[in-house]
């Protein structure tokens, strides 16, 4: 096991504390763009929800990744 310095672990409170506010906006970024995006397409009323589960799935396949990446190092 290794030990972090006292300078080490304010920087890694503060990635998570930063993360930890960053991530719901993440998360609504697609509910907020979707009437913008179903106006334009046309017959697009029912595309609403299928835009929101592919963001936020792509968003999470991106966490996983980085999560391994992480681990890796």
């Amino acid at each position: 096991m290794f030990t972090l310095s006292l300078r080490q672990r304010r920087r890694v409170l503060l990635a998570a504390l930063l993360s930890d506010a960053v991530f719901p906006l993440a998360i609504t970024g697609a509910t907020a763009a979707v009437p913008d995006v179903t106006a334009r397409l046309s017959g697009a009323d029912a595309l609403g929800p299928w835009i929101v589960l592919a963001y936020n799935g792509l968003f999470a396949a991106a966490l996983l990744l980085a999560g391994t990446t992480a681990d890796r190092r």
